[in-house]
C-alpha cells in the first residue's frame, strides 16, 4: 500500500544551474566586470559561484537557487515538501543582468562539452553544493 503524501527524492538526478564562461581581452576588463557582478549580487540579494580560469582572462559563472519552490502536486502539500534546488526566475534575471554588465572587451562563450565533461558534472543537489563549497574555499572535491 502506498502513501500519496510520501515521495522519494532521486539523489542521482542532476541539479540544474545556469552556467556561462566569459573571456576578456585584459585583466582590467575582467576586474571591471567582476566589480559589476558584485554590484548585481548585492542589489539582487542573489549570489552566483565564480570560477576563475588559471592563466586565462576568463571566468565561469554558475547560478541556481538552493531553495526553489516548485508548484504543489496536490492542494494539501506543505511548503517545506515543495522546496528543491533548481533554476528560478531570480536566476534568469541575475543571468540577464550579468549579460547586460558585459563590456565591449569581453566575449561570452558556451564551451563545447565532451562526454568526460558531462560525466564530471554533479548528479545531485549535494554534488552541486560540494562543488560550490570547493569553489568558494578553493578546495579539491
Amino acid at each position: 500500500m502506498s502513501d500519496l503524501n510520501t515521495s522519494v527524492a532521486d539523489k542521482n538526478k542532476a541539479a540544474p544551474e545556469l552556467v556561462k564562461t566569459f573571456t576578456f581581452s585584459s585583466s582590467q576588463e575582467l576586474s571591471d566586470f567582476l566589480r559589476r557582478v558584485d554590484d548585481i549580487t548585492r542589489s539582487e540579494n542573489h549570489h552566483a559561484v565564480l570560477e576563475e580560469s588559471t592563466g586565462a582572462l576568463s571566468i565561469v559563472i554558475r547560478v541556481h537557487t538552493h531553495s526553489g519552490l516548485r508548484p504543489a502536486s496536490h492542494p494539501g502539500e506543505k511548503r517545506k515538501e515543495r522546496v528543491q534546488p533548481g533554476i528560478t526566475l531570480r536566476d534568469v534575471r541575475f543571468a540577464h543582468l550579468v549579460e547586460r554588465a558585459l563590456g565591449d572587451g569581453a566575449t561570452a562563450q558556451h564551451p563545447e562539452l565532451t562526454p568526460a565533461d558531462i560525466a564530471a558534472q554533479p548528479r545531485s543537489a549535494e554534488g552541486v553544493e560540494a562543488r560550490r563549497y570547493a569553489a568558494e574555499t578553493h578546495a579539491e572535491i
